[in-house]
């Protein structure tokens, strides 16, 4: 280590002679008040960052420490809860996933179908329109509106 300089160890004493005479200064009750309050944040209060690198990111809220610590203990148990629950309850997950993936396959494949069925006959308006207007417009006369499908 590098010896300090006069001046150095001046401000070292300096240094430690105020940490020393704010210590003695403050009242008890400033200093659990300043506790309380640095637990509080540090613990208890929601933080907000950015959502992503960029300039003007939204701000995200994120858990407090505190949180973060009940949900790191937390999460095996919930996770070996609810592994319990689904082995006890195997066949009425499987019955539910069974009606929910029936009913929004078939209406997936319905929405298809019409989709399907609602563009072929928009697309042959649209083109018959088209042709009706070219001619006009070889005629000369002025286009049809068309409608919007």
């Amino acid at each position: 280590m590098t010896a300090l300089t006069p001046m150095q160890e001046f401000q070292e004493r300096l240094k430690g002679q105020l940490r020393d005479d704010i210590a003695r200064m403050l009242p008890e009750a400033a200093v659990k008040q300043m506790i309380e309050q640095v637990v509080k944040e540090e613990f208890f209060t929601k933080k907000s960052k950015p959502a992503h690198g960029g300039f003007n990111a939204p701000m995200v809220e994120v858990p407090s420490q505190f949180q973060g610590m009940v949900m790191d203990a937390a999460k095996p148990i919930l996770q070996k809860l609810a592994a319990e629950w689904m082995d006890a309850n195997t066949d009425k997950l499987v019955s539910h996933w069974k009606e929910v993936l029936d009913d929004g396959v078939v209406a997936y494949v319905e929405k298809i179908q019409e989709e399907k069925t609602t563009g072929d006959l928009r697309r042959m308006l649209n083109a018959h329109f088209q042709e009706i207007n070219n001619e006009r417009s070889r005629n000369g006369q002025a286009w049809l509106p068309v409608p919007v499908f």
